[in-house]
This record gives structure tokens, C-alpha cells and sequence, in this order.
């Protein structure tokens, strides 16, 4: 019986650090969108004041 103890610990542990697993890339997966949509922004905005800053040529690539 204790092996099957430690065996449902076991599963249950993998459970939790699979959900841990699935949240970080949904939160890495909106960040990046957050990042390329302010990117476009900053982008667009340079374009708008005529600013050519070699930073912004490699942005977003």
C-alpha cells in the first residue's frame, strides 16, 4: 500500500506541475504578444516623427 501511496503523491505532483508548465507559457505567449503590439507602436511612432534610429530597423525581426 505504500508504494501505491507514493505512486498517487507522484501522480499528483506531475498534475500540478503540468497546470504550472501550461500557465507559464500561456503568460509567456501574452507577453510576447503584449511586446510585438508595443513594438509596432514604437515603430509606427518613429515612422510618424521621422525618426531613423538603426535600433528600430531591427526591431520586431
Amino acid at each position: 500500500m505504500r508504494l501505491g501511496n507514493e505512486m498517487d503523491k507522484s501522480s499528483e505532483t506531475m498534475k500540478k506541475a503540468d497546470q504550472a508548465i501550461e500557465q507559464a507559457k500561456a503568460q509567456l505567449d501574452a507577453s510576447t504578444k503584449k511586446e510585438k503590439e508595443f513594438t509596432e507602436q514604437l515603430k509606427a511612432l518613429a515612422e510618424k516623427n521621422n525618426l531613423t534610429v538603426p535600433a528600430f530597423t531591427s526591431i520586431g525581426k
